[in-house]
């Protein structure tokens, strides 16, 4: 059980750093007024890591 954590958690981690690293290097930053169509791209990018962190959590309460 402990190892399956394990590894869904570093699956976590590493989407969740990736998601840094472009909201970090993306240009328009967090200025919905400058510029939305970039801020609603990072809102759906929060939608689907939360999407996969329910995922794994489903998948441990399973094992």
């Amino acid at each position: 059980m402990n190892s399956a954590v394990a590894i869904n958690a570093r699956i976590f981690t590493s989407i969740m750093s990736s998601f840094r690293f472009s909201l970090l290097h993306n240009n328009s930053g967090f200025n919905p007024i400058r510029d939305d169509k970039s801020f609603a791209s990072k809102f759906n990018g929060m939608n689907s890591i939360s999407m996969i962190s329910n995922q794994i959590n489903i998948m441990n309460n399973n094992i």
